[in-house]
């Protein structure tokens, strides 16, 4: 029958090994807990709280009892190692947060399968107090309601993160719809709508917001060119000459001419679109010699 080793202690630095103490290896990431020479072993077992009805200390994380290999591992409070510190905001009370601070409700976020086949399942999120960053917190006067929702232009396409050349094609798209929806003035109802949700991202997404206000731009001249004439690039040729001749006995050639520069400008980059508004400005130009329209 095998003897069973006396407990035996070494000292700070050492590991025990059979019935010897060797010097403890030192490997890259391990992290060890000295103890003094006079600690006793149950002062140091006695280090890890116990937890309560599921919660540890402060600096402690809670772990659930477990099976691992057929042997349960019973509650304990472990170290935690988590290096982002905990929210300072304040705890709401009967569904009210202090001032400078908005109530968000609780909620639960819906289990997902990852591409990789794990299952991540639901999270229960508690009610929590957020700083506020409306104008109210500001102390900026309240604005009217604004009616316009989030995601009706980009059912076209139309995202704050895609390139200028992709955004002014997804206007035209919204603004095609529109027209097709009997919309008296297309690029004015697509102009007033990113307005709205610029000014509802103003604080929440600066740099959305940004990005909307100069489309708005775009649109501001496209309310003169389609809503007035009828001109927009995507259009077939005959349309646009049509809208052309219109816009050239209105506002005379030169007129006409500095309104499809300003409008090119917005297309440099589209080579195949840069081109057709040359085109149209030379079409300008023809009439003009014709004497069909003046300046």
């Amino acid at each position: 029958m095998k003897k069973k080793l006396l407990k035996m202690e070494c000292p700070v630095g050492t590991v025990r090994r059979g019935s010897i103490c060797r010097e403890r290896p030192i490997s890259p990431g391990a992290r060890y807990v000295e103890y003094a020479d006079d600690t006793a072993p149950a002062e140091r077992e006695s280090e890890r709280p116990i937890p309560v009805n599921g919660t540890c200390p402060e600096g402690w994380s809670y772990r659930k009892a477990h099976t691992r290999k057929g042997k349960l591992i019973p509650e304990m409070c472990v170290k935690a190692r988590t290096s982002q510190p905990k929210s300072e905001n304040p705890v709401p009370i009967d569904g009210t947060c202090p001032e400078g601070y908005t109530y968000r409700k609780g909620y639960t976020r819906k289990g997902y399968t990852r591409k990789d086949g794990r299952y991540v399942p639901p999270v229960s999120i508690e009610a929590s107090c957020v700083e506020s960053r409306g104008a109210a917190a500001q102390g900026l006067p309240r604005g009217p309601k604004l009616p316009a929702k989030a995601g009706e232009l980009s059912n076209y396409g139309y995202h704050t993160d895609l390139d200028p050349i992709e955004r002014y094609q997804a206007l035209d798209r919204a603004v095609l719809a529109l027209r097709k929806k009997k919309d008296p003035r297309p690029a004015m109802t697509a102009f007033r709508h990113l307005n709205v949700r610029a000014t509802q991202l103003k604080r929440t997404a600066p740099d959305a917001s940004e990005v909307m206000m100069s489309d708005m731009n775009y649109l501001r001249l496209l309310t003169r060119l389609y809503d007035q004439f009828g001109y927009m690039v995507e259009l077939d040729e005959a349309a646009r000459n049509e809208a052309l001749y219109d816009m050239g006995l209105m506002l005379g050639a030169d007129k006409a001419s500095e309104l499809l520069d300003r409008y090119q400008q917005y297309w440099l980059l589209a080579d195949e679109i840069n081109d057709d508004i040359t085109d149209d400005r030379e079409y300008v130009i023809d009439l003009l010699r014709g004497g069909e329209i003046t300046n």
